[in-house]
């Protein structure tokens, strides 16, 4: 396990010559996603270093998908390093959980370009994810991975973020992640700075993600972790990681040159098949990968030339002892450093990798001097003796402040690894590509966007037919660069998409009480914040106020306010609906100042005398606003129908409902409802009235003993029909005493219950009974007036089947 690395703030992290951004990773924006680390194990501080040029500059840190996170802003000096400590904000920035839609995507953009890095400083867990900048940025990757070594603590995992709206991504894992099998591809679909984590299920060596395949429709950046790893020392276990680049950027000639891990290994995957690959120049080290493939061999010698006939990425784990380290080796073919600028770390073990073509070793001056000799330098094999590399471990050859690297011959690339007794740390700072315009760049229409081909590059021809360094565009579309640099001819290409946004809310305006207005600003692929904090394209307005609404898309805004006022308008009322009694009239008076005035049948005075039942509104029109309402007025004379005598059994109950409309109620005992439930004897009175007539009617309600009655079918079919499969007598009452029995024709007992539920189902002995007719007897108890009898019934039933 590590110890911490106190804050050593690598700074390979400005690499600057001549005055001027030489470090192909400067830049003025950077697109990061923090790895989730294993708390476990140990997963702060985090640290961003940042390092200015020769200009100083501010540096703005957002989450575009966070609009509740506020911007953090640093000012740097020229030359100057900041370290940040940004652990208090380690919940927003590590992607977690897995298989998410986030908000964990962190952009730095700067006003002149600087150089940055993430760094995990837990002293059990530490590394360094250099930033790419535009380099960063591409439609598609693939995941490099060791799959020898197992996690102690947490697992890989890859995590991606857009850096566009609406951007599709399609993954395919070669191993299982949280919620996705293995080889199945699947589709999600990111807004600007949304991020998600592909995590692996397991931590054994067989279930990393090596080989994985990531492809978007616009540019996305992916950061690559593996961590708490061990070698077979099985001592040691440490977090490794780095920020990829995509396929667009890799190249075919790379060189490994060995650090101090016991288990020093490259790792190589293939981007397209049939993709050959040859080591140190000899055919008898050659072998053959299809897209996805991956290869890896121990890296025994001083240093290995690998050559592949298509684009690879190449994984170098590394380190010191049994701590282990990863870098991204980046590819040497027109790509390198003229000067580099870093300091170490005041009293850790410090190693430096020096790669350059032959014949520009002698021309090394470190602080001044010419203290990097050309007898640290070895040929490297397979190269034909072009390229010589070293690997300087002399502790005295550095400072332990900042440090400067210059060759005035030639490029060079530069990597560090640092050893603090229990931790490592591997990282290469070199470029990884000597032009990149990016494949997508968004600018809001009426900007300026500046295409840059390269400070260090030459012999320019633009599709503009510009042959500046810098052309500046100012509207979509597809643009090309053509240059040289170092003897190599480049080119590349990029789309650039002028954002108009358009946030039109219409003119101030003015609402009618209780009507509302729509607004609506949709724009393709946009966000939209309101006033209100909501954030639909659409708003309905019901009220006077003033309204906002913020449009935005790929970090451009537009704004448009709208002042709304509202029309009260007076109270227009005919009153409640009425009656009319024979020979009354009604007079309706509604007269308002201002109002313009329309009845049903086109009459267009306030005052109005109404003498029939009907049905009559009113529509008023007061300042361009409208207002109607409607009155019924009736004529409905109370129903006169005479209450009706009524005998029931004892036990019964009368259900009375006199509803009428508009009409009061008065029952005899005082009541006030239209219904009621009568369960006694006697004599009920009610008067119904409404405003022009009052009526009585009454009724008379007896009762009496109905008795008990038997009910007995006389045929039944116990075929299994579900229709008349039983045969029950049915009793009409409850009966204290009950016998039932069933007699076949020769007078045999063939059935017998004291239970009235019980039913004959047709059987004697636990066989169908045969057809034909069967006598039965039935004796019960029943009341009849005040006498409690014994009864006694008998007939006859037919069976049938």
């Amino acid at each position: 396990m590590k110890q911490s690395l106190r804050l050593w703030a690598i700074l390979l992290g400005y690499v600057w010559g001549l005055g001027t951004p030489l470090f192909s990773q400067a830049d003025t924006e950077f697109w990061f996603v923090a790895p989730e680390v294993a708390a476990s194990h140990g997963d702060a501080p985090v640290l961003l270093g940042l390092s200015a040029g020769p200009q100083p500059t501010r540096v703005r840190l957002a989450f575009p998908a966070d609009a509740a996170f506020a911007p953090l802003f640093f000012e740097l000096a020229a030359n100057e390093l900041k370290i940040v400590d940004l652990s208090a904000h380690l919940n927003k920035l590590e992607n977690k959980p897995a298989n998410v839609l986030l908000d964990k995507g962190m952009l730095l953009t700067a006003s002149s370009p600087i150089n940055a890095y993430y760094h995990v400083n837990h002293r059990n867990n530490l590394d360094i994810f250099t930033l790419k900048g535009r380099q960063a940025l591409g439609r598609e990757f693939f995941i490099p991975s060791q799959n020898h070594f197992r996690n102690v603590h947490g697992e890989a995992a890859f995590d991606i973020v857009a850096t566009e709206d609406n951007t599709t991504i399609e993954i395919t894992p070669t191993a299982p992640i949280v919620g996705h099998a293995a080889g199945e591809p699947f589709t999600i679909t990111l807004n600007r700075g949304q991020t998600f984590s592909c995590r692996a299920t397991a931590s054994n060596p067989a279930s990393h993600l090596g080989g994985s395949r990531v492809r978007a429709d616009k540019p996305i950046a992916i950061t690559n972790s593996d961590d708490s790893i061990v070698n077979e020392l099985g001592s040691g276990w440490d977090l490794v990681g780095d920020q990829l680049v995509p396929v667009k950027v890799l190249g075919t000639e790379y060189i490994a040159v060995r650090g101090l891990n016991a288990s020093e290994r490259i790792y190589i995957t293939a981007t397209a098949d049939a993709t050959e690959i040859t080591l140190d120049g000899n055919a008898g080290q050659r072998v053959q990968l299809n897209m996805g493939e991956n290869f890896y061999f121990p890296l025994r010698n001083a240093t290995t030339h690998i050559v592949s006939s298509k684009p690879i990425y190449v994984w170098h784990l590394s380190g010191f002892s049994n701590e282990n380290g990863a870098a991204l080796l980046p590819p040497i073919g027109c790509t390198g450093l003229r000067e580099a600028n870093f300091i170490r770390p005041a009293s850790e073990n410090f190693s430096m990798i020096l790669l350059t073509r032959r014949g520009n070793e002698d021309a090394f001056w470190l602080n001044g001097t010419t203290n990097i000799v050309p007898g640290y330098f070895s040929a490297v094999q397979g190269t034909n003796g072009e390229w010589v590399a070293a690997r300087i471990d002399a502790p005295g050859t550095f400072t332990t402040t900042t440090n400067n690297m210059v060759n005035t011959k030639g490029l060079f690339h530069i990597g560090i690894i640092i050893h603090t007794g229990r931790g490592s740390a591997y990282g290469y700072f070199s470029n990884y590509t000597s032009l990149n315009l990016g494949e997508f760049r968004s600018f809001c229409e009426g900007d300026t966007l500046t295409l840059d081909g390269g400070f260090q590059n030459e012999n320019f021809l633009w599709s503009t037919g510009s042959t500046s360094q810098q052309i500046g565009v100012t509207q979509s579309g597809t643009y090309w660069v053509h240059a040289t640099f170092d003897g190599c001819e480049l080119a590349d290409t990029v789309e650039v998409d002028a954002i108009a946004l358009e946030a039109e809310l219409g003119p101030d305006t003015t609402i009618c009480e209780y009507d509302s207005l729509s607004l609506s600003v949709a724009y393709p692929g946009a966000a939209y914040l309101w006033e209100d904090g909501s954030t639909q394209a659409a708003r309905i307005i019901r009220q006077a106020g003033t309204y906002w609404v913020e449009v935005s898309k790929s970090g451009c805004r537009e704004t448009d306010s709208l002042v709304v006022a509202q029309t009260i308008l007076p109270p227009l009322d005919l009153g409640p609906d009425t009656l009319l009694c024979q020979g009354e009239q009604l007079l309706l008076n509604v007269a308002i100042p201002e109002g313009q005035y329309v009845w049903e049948d086109g009459f267009t005075q306030a005052e109005r005398l109404i003498q029939q039942p009907g049905t009559y509104w009113l529509e008023r029109e007061f300042r361009n606003c409208f207002q109607r309402d409607t009155l019924l007025v009736g004529r409905r004379l109370l129903n006169r129908s005479a209450g009706k005598d009524t005998l029931l059994c004892i036990g019964d109950t009368l259900l009375l409902n006199e509803a009428q409309n508009a009409a009061s109620y008065l029952w005899e005992d005082g009541s006030r409802l239209p219904g009621r439930s009568i369960t006694q004897r006697g004599i009920y009175q009610l008067e119904i009235a409404n405003r022009c007539e009052t009526f009585h009617k009454s009724w008379i309600v007896s009762f009496r003993d109905c008795g008990c009655e038997l009910f007995v079918p006389n045929v039944f079919t116990p075929n299994g029909d579900g229709i008349h499969d039983r045969f029950r007598p049915q009793l009409s009452c409850t009966t204290p005493t009950y016998e039932l029995q069933i007699y076949d024709r020769w007078g045999k007992l063939v059935f017998q219950s004291r239970s009235p539920a019980d039913q004959w189902q047709g059987t004697y002995q636990g066989k169908p009974a045969p057809e034909g007719v069967y006598y039965w007897i039935i004796r019960y108890r029943s009341r009849e007036g005040a006498a409690d009898m014994q009864q006694f019934q008998k007939g006859y039933v037919t069976l049938m089947r």
